[in-house]
């Protein structure tokens, strides 16, 4: 019944996730921020130590200004080199939290019908809070806040412009506090492990979004996560350096190309699926700087006018030819279902008998209805995109500059007057930008072509 749907401040001091990236080379700082940090860490090591981990000695678990604890090699590595080896035991997926959750709340869970990614949040909240619990010293390493869009102030909301994200994200931030009320109103009154006041709503957040940012899926109906596996920091697949090999009993991870002397150590995003840079932001904190090959614009399309030609009909067609209002546009490719709606909006009443037949028939409902037909449409396909482009508060020219400028003063003096989130709304609504742009080009091209 409990089932979920799964102020500026300078640059050097945010400590990200995971997969945190900056757009610049990374600044190597071995030592920990503070005694209680290297404290943990020392415990977390043997911790793994203790529990069957493997980690070459190749490498060291150091923070990286801008990535926070990260791994890095401390001498030259050869391709093909077994880097770290997890244990399934260890993981805080199913067989782990069977083992090492006290059984009354793993039943709790089940019996309250709590979906997985809440109750994984819960096992992390009881980690982080008990000292005695088995994962203990791996929920005192994980980092004490995000760079995600739930972390966002107002003004670096605000910056995401007309991005669709905004919306998704402010969304996200009423569900979870939704979700905490609801299942933490019933957990108080059945268990008292609940009723201690630590169970906040803001320790439910950072438990969500270490689940969100960090979790490995490990099989088809399980995933959770896998302590020291989740440092790698990620890279695309082409700058990666490492590969992971998962087993019934165990993750491996080994290198798939030399690794050099104090470099950081990266795995590949984007194995088995590519994220747009509003998805990579507002799950995992962080947006690449060449943007993704997954970036999409949501587009609200215009409803049909009272007064538009044709209405009644128009409608029809487009209710038998199964397009949607709301249309997702993919870089480098005209969305056919965008298209058909453009056609059909621009029939006219002698084109109707055969447009009844053309875009509700599953051969021809994608192709051209006619040259008229086809020319009208591209010219309101690009006038549409291109009101859309505008309703954006500043050009692709200028969000390119702002970025230019927020790399060029990290790299000289470390810091900028814009914040690392400030910098990724930027680089989300850049992207955006640049697929509209690039379709509204294709678009003429097009046009351009018909004789």
């Amino acid at each position: 019944m409990y089932n979920s749907n799964n102020r500026r401040v300078v640059v050097t001091l945010l400590l990200l996730t995971v997969v945190s990236l900056l757009s610049i080379s990374s600044t190597l700082v071995t030592a920990e921020s503070s005694q209680q940090q290297q404290g943990d860490l020392t415990s977390f090591i043997t911790w793994l130590t203790d529990n069957g981990v493997f980690m070459s000695d190749s490498l060291n678990i150091v923070h990286i200004d801008g990535y926070g604890r990260s791994i890095v090699a401390n001498k030259d590595i050869e391709k093909s080199t077994k880097l770290i080896e997890v244990p399934t035991g260890i993981m805080m997926a199913k067989d782990g939290v069977d083992k090492h959750i006290p059984k009354e709340i793993v039943e709790l869970m089940k019996q309250s019908e709590i979906a997985r990614t809440d109750a994984q949040a819960i096992y992390l909240m009881y980690s982080r809070l008990n000292t005695d619990a088995f994962w203990y010293p791996y929920a005192s390493v994980l980092p004490e806040t995000f760079t995600t869009t739930l972390y966002f102030n107002d003004e670096e909301m605000a910056a995401l412009q007309r991005s669709k994200l905004r919306d998704f994200a402010m969304g996200r931030s009423k569900g979870i506090q939704h979700h905490y009320d609801t299942i933490f109103d019933h957990l108080k009154t059945v268990n008292d492990e609940f009723k201690k006041p630590e169970y906040t709503f803001e320790l439910f957040r950072w438990a969500l979004s270490c689940i969100w940012s960090r979790a490995f899926s490990l099989s088809k109906n399980d995933g959770g996560l896998v302590p020291l596996a989740d440092m790698f920091n990620a890279e695309d697949k082409e700058n990666a350096q490492v590969v992971p090999d998962s087993r019934p009993n165990k993750l491996t991870y080994y290198s798939n190309k030399p690794i050099k002397k104090g470099e950081q150590v990266f795995t590949p995003y984007g194995v088995y699926k590519t994220f747009s840079s509003a998805q990579l932001l507002m799950d995992y904190g962080f947006v690449f700087p060449q943007g993704s090959s997954g970036d999409t614009v949501y587009l609200d399309m215009e409803d049909l006018r009272k007064d538009e030609p044709l209405r009644m009909k128009k409608g029809e067609l487009l209710r038998g030819a199964n397009v949607t209002r709301e249309i997702m546009l993919v870089r480098g490719k005209m969305p056919k279902e965008l298209m058909v709606y453009a056609r059909v909006k621009n029939i006219n009443e002698q084109e109707l008998d055969e447009a009844k037949t053309h875009f509700t028939t599953k051969e021809t409902r994608d192709k051209p209805l006619n040259k008229r037909n086809e020319k009208v449409a591209l010219r309101y396909m690009i006038t549409f995109l291109s009101k859309f482009l505008d309703t954006y508060d500043t050009t692709l020219e200028q969000d390119i500059e702002l970025i230019k400028q927020y790399e060029e003063d990290v790299k000289l003096v470390g810091a900028s007057s814009i914040s690392l989130n400030m910098a990724n709304a930027i680089r989300v609504r850049k992207s955006e930008k640049e697929v509209l742009s690039t379709l509204i080009k294709t678009i003429r091209t097009l046009r351009e072509g018909i004789q």
